[in-house]
């Protein structure tokens, strides 16, 4: 357990002080658009999210384009993606 100069010395990292925001900044990037031509494997793209259904197997090239459009969408896309099917249903019981 912490003792209480830690706790006290960590405090600040929870306190919001002197942060340069811009609300119009927060605006672009929430009204920001996910093409869905930047993501031709994705099965669909929901509410800007890129949706990929990994129930299929991707052949050898396609998982490589995966791994390129994965990375492309957490470095400059939405920064989230949704994976269906990733596991089995009977492994989740």
């Amino acid at each position: 357990m912490a003792s209480l100069p830690d706790l006290q010395r960590h405090r600040s990292f929870f306190t919001v002080v002197d942060v340069d925001f811009d609300i119009d900044d927060l605006r672009a990037l929430v009204d920001a658009v996910t093409p869905a031509e930047r993501y031709p494997n994705a099965e669909a793209i929901d509410r800007e999210v890129v949706v990929y259904d990994m129930a299929i197997e991707p052949s050898p090239e396609q998982r490589r384009a995966m791994i390129e459009e994965l990375t492309d969408a957490f470095g400059a896309g939405p920064g989230v993606v949704v994976t269906r099917n990733a596991v089995a249903p009977d492994v989740i019981a």
